[in-house]
């Protein structure tokens, strides 16, 4: 069984930096690990901004076709000599209107 056995000095195995090689292994895996936690968090971030960016556009498009609509609905209910119809009485009374 190799846990019974000692390392004696004919085997030539140095065993002399052998914890601060194991503690700089340790230290590295936790480095990367952090990196990878920190790049995770950046991205979800990254994506609830671009999504809550997105929402936006969308809100902003829909009340904007909305706005649209609405103005488009209440010139339908003006009266037509003033948006420009063709009665004789028009031009005189406003001539900027042709």
């Amino acid at each position: 069984m190799a846990a019974g056995n000692s390392i004696d000095k004919k085997d030539g195995i140095n065993t002399k930096w052998f914890y601060i090689e194991l503690g700089a292994a340790q230290f590295g895996a936790w480095a990367s690990f952090s990196c990878w936690v920190g790049l995770g968090v950046c991205a979800l971030l990254k994506l609830c901004r671009y999504h809550q960016i997105q929402n936006m556009r969308v809100s902003m498009y829909r009340e904007r076709q909305n706005l649209i609509s609405e103005t488009l609905k209440s010139q339908d209910n003006v009266n037509p000599q003033f948006v420009g119809g063709t009665s004789e009485g028009t031009s005189a009374q406003n001539p900027r209107i042709n």
